[in-house]
């Protein structure tokens, strides 16, 4: 139903109202040409036209526009100009029954032109809000192919800003509201045949944006961020980016990370480039490699910790306070502790808590292989120097080396562990590693800890010697210790020359003790104070049967003691 008029150069139809099953279109339409025209319609015949009102089931269009989506209905007002194949669409309102709505200007170039590579869609957007399940149903071989798939974790959005898009490429300038944050894109994307590894160029701005949402990360969580970057791929197992900006903060760990700049490459996991913070909590210089996209992980890289709060940061709980300086040459490769091989080396560091500042000048960590034996090297002249050598899983030795000792009791359950593993170790201990993990205790220099241990209970050998020991208010001096499951004369022997403390006071002690079938036997020696001056101990004890004697002797007599 319209007011039609026809002539040589035009038609018209006013006041339009054109109804099918499921479509109502309103307004006022018209075509202007010369006859000869028509053989070219879609590039010669101009049109204009206003609709206001209207509403278009979109599957109808399809005749005209195979390229829209099904069981979309869409309410629109609109101004068109030009040809079918240049057309403009002015003043353009589209909501659909879906959640997209549109307002803005859009020019279609080609669109019914039936030649590969030549459609051009260019877009200024007031307001064009939608999600991206929505956005791609309405117009799927258009939008779908251009729309990179990570965008199914944005959310709903709205955007406004300018946007070109042909078969090729796509070249937007927008700015995004997200259900996740802020987004300022100023990108060219190009080979979008493939959108996920479509190629692309250009800048980004993040602002308040969770990250962690998209990257699947619980770790990470908002930044807000201004990078250039150059790459390829928009899916993260194969992303491929060079990148250089600025980060206002990133959220990891539960600690907000501010001032960071960074340059370098991004992409399957790995990082090759240069990272500066600026962060009240840490000031860190880090050039290098860290590539964790293999089972083999490789890290290659020098980190200048200027200074880092690790209980801000939340790496350390134990220590009220905890702060690390020091600079860090890290080559090692590895999937795990068992097989890291290659060197770290930590100059000139410090490490500060509630009780005391302690400085290192060198500590190097060197692990290699020969077949399936492993060598561990350290080397401080400030905290440890040794190394330990064999088979050994590293996440076993502690249950490995209490099943060795356990094994003098006959009543030890020993820790299920892996077989054949064994391990030789020799370390000189220096005062300050031991005040790191407990404040109270001291070793004198040149302590020295070596043995052996076996995945075989009785392949345990220790020997520890100290000039001196003190913990809180005891003080030891001269101690030897050794440890031997398989002497038949004895299993373990301690000898201290003198024990302080403020309450008894004790010199030349000694402690030896054996295991025989179900019994063990312990025999100690010392010298007292002035009231005692010296004391003998004897024990015996049945383990299976629970039934002990003891002999006590000293200056002023002897005790007799038997039970069970």
């Amino acid at each position: 139903m319209a007011n039609f008029e026809y002539t040589l150069a035009h038609m018209t139809f006013e006041q339009l109202n054109i109804k099918t099953k499921a479509s109502n279109l309103i307004g006022d339409l018209r075509f202007d040409y010369e006859r000869i025209d028509f053989k070219q319609f879609t590039d010669k015949v101009k049109v204009s036209a206003n609709f206001k009102n209207s509403y278009v089931q979109l599957s109808e269009l399809n005749a005209f526009y195979d390229e829209f989506g099904t069981n979309q209905k869409a309410n629109l007002n609109v101004d068109l100009s030009g040809t079918l194949n240049d057309l403009f669409a002015e003043n353009l309102i589209i909501s659909t029954t879906r959640n997209t709505n549109i307002i803005g200007d859009i020019k279609f170039q080609n669109l019914f032109n039936g030649a590969d590579n030549n459609f051009i869609m260019e877009g200024r957007y007031k307001n064009l809000s939608s999600n991206y399940s929505d956005l791609t149903a309405l117009l799927p071989n258009v939008l779908g192919n251009s729309i990179p798939s990570v965008f199914t974790n944005v959310g709903n959005f709205r955007l406004n800003g300018t946007s070109i898009i042909t078969n090729r490429n796509i070249d937007a300038d927008l700015k995004i509201t997200t259900d996740l944050g802020y987004v300022q894109s100023d990108i060219k994307l190009t080979n979008i045949g493939d959108i996920n590894n479509a190629n692309y160029e250009g800048n980004i701005v993040l602002e308040d944006f969770d990250i962690g949402t998209i990257l699947n990360d619980p770790l990470v969580g908002e930044t807000s961020l201004n990078l250039d970057l150059k790459g390829k791929s928009f899916a993260l197992e194969n992303l491929e980016t060079n990148i250089k900006g600025n980060v206002t903060y990133l959220e990891y760990n539960s600690y907000r990370y501010n001032g960071i700049a960074v340059s370098g490459d991004v992409g399957k996991n790995i990082f090759n480039g240069k990272l500066n913070t600026q962060d009240p909590n840490i000031i860190l210089d880090f050039n290098g490699l860290a590539d964790m996209s293999q089972e083999i992980r490789k890290f290659d890289f020098n980190a200048n910790v200027t200074y880092a709060d690790l209980r801000a940061l939340n790496f350390v709980t134990r220590d009220s306070i905890s702060e690390f300086r020091g600079i860090v040459d890290m080559a090692v490769t590895g999937s795990s502790y068992n097989n890291l091989r290659g060197k770290i080396n930590v100059k000139k560091t410090s490490y500060k808590n509630q009780d005391k500042r302690y400085a290192f000048e060198d500590f190097a960590i060197l692990s290699s292989f020969d077949n399936e034996e492993r060598t561990i090297a350290v080397n401080s002249p400030d905290i440890i120097n040794g190394q330990v050598q064999g088979k050994f899983k590293i996440e076993e030795i502690i249950k490995l080396a209490e099943n060795s000792l356990g094994s003098i009791y006959a009543n030890y359950k020993p820790h299920k562990i892996s077989d054949g593993q064994y391990l030789d170790f020799n370390f000189k201990i220096y005062n300050q590693i031991a005040t790191i993990f407990d404040k109270n205790l001291n070793l004198a220099q040149n302590t020295i800890i070596k043995g052996r241990i076996e995945t075989d209970e009785k392949g345990f050998e220790l020997e520890f010697i100290s000039p001196k020991i003190s913990f809180k208010d005891y003080i030891a001096t001269n101690v030897n210790l050794e440890v031997d499951n398989n002497n038949p004369v004895y299993n373990t022997y301690l000898e201290v020359k003198k024990l302080d403390s403020d309450i008894y006071n004790v010199s030349d002690f000694s402690l030896i003790n054996a295991t025989k079938r179900d019994t063990l036997f312990i025999k100690s020696e010392f010298n007292g104070d002035s009231s005692i001056t010296s004391a003998g101990v004897e024990m015996m004890v049945k383990q299976n049967y629970s039934n002990f004697g003891v002999v006590f002797t000293s200056a002023i007599g002897a005790a007799v003691i038997e039970g069970s």
